[in-house]
This record gives C-alpha cells, structure tokens and sequence, in this order.
C-alpha cells in the first residue's frame, strides 16, 4: 500500500508483474548501502545512525589510545575523518528529518566530542563545538546537502 501526496488517503497497491511472475512491494529496501523507505523517511532508522555515530567512535578511540588515552587532537581528526563520513553516509538524501531526530544525532554528536575531548558529561555543548573547532551536525549535514546540489548544477547536461 502507498500513501498519496498528501498522505491523506491510502492508495491501494498495484501488482506489479514480470512475465505472470507477480513482483512483491517491500516497505523498506536497499540501495547502494541506504536503506529506503516508501514512506519518504529519511533516514529509515535514525537509532541506527545514532549509534553508529558513537559506536564507531568508541571502537576507534579505544583502538588508538595508549595508556593516558588518546590525544585530543587526534581523537577529534579521527572522529572527523572517519565517524562523520561513515555515519553520515547518504545524508544528502535526509530531506525530511525531523526536529526530534536532528536533535538526538546532536546529543550523539556532542557526546562523541566531549569524549574525544576528555571533558565531563555535564559540559556546555556550545562550548564542547568550540573547543572542538567543529559545527553542529545539523550545519555538516546541510554542507553534504549543499555539496550535492553543486555536484547536480555543475553535471553535465545530457545532450
């Protein structure tokens, strides 16, 4: 079943067939590692992208600090060359994300660089960024999103 333009109404699913061979509708599926959904909800899963955010960084911060713990500098290059492009993999497509989810990526987020950073739990976040010389991860994804229209603008045209 799919959902109208609006949403207001149900629609009901059409089969689709190859060959008499009846071809099955999924709600979820996916495509060059994202995972799509026929409800336009981008991403599926944003507990999913949550903990792969702070997963990844604890693996790699555990793999790479000695014994007084990883430098901070390098804590935080690790966590920007490596946990933001991995989690935040196929975020240009996010184009319906809502408050709530921004939000926990950011607590995800500033978690990752209080650690990185040594600072205690209850520190100012803005000042976690700061110290950091980081932005929000609301401002990376609209970078990758901006990055992408770019990409969209400058491609060449098919004539």
């Amino acid at each position: 079943m799919t959902m109208g333009r609006k949403r207001s109404k149900a629609i009901p699913a059409r089969q689709i067939a190859y060959d008499s061979t009846p071809i099955p509708e999924a709600a979820n599926y996916k495509h060059l590692g994202i995972i799509q959904s026929i409800s336009g909800k981008y991403p599926n899963d944003i507990d999913a992208v949550k903990q792969t955010i702070r997963g990844t960084f604890l693996f790699l911060s555990q793999k790479v600090s000695g014994r007084s713990g990883a430098n901070p500098n390098t804590a935080i290059k690790l966590y920007k060359t490596a946990v933001i492009p991995k989690s935040l993999f196929g975020c240009k497509l996010w184009n319906s994300i809502s408050i709530a989810d921004m939000q926990q990526l950011e607590v995800a987020h500033h978690f990752c660089l209080k650690r990185a950073q040594g600072l205690p739990h209850l520190t100012r976040s803005d000042m976690v960024l700061g110290l950091a010389g980081m932005t929000s991860i609301e401002a990376l994804i609209d970078l990758q999103k901006l990055a992408f229209l770019g990409s969209l603008c400058h491609a060449p045209t098919g004539e």
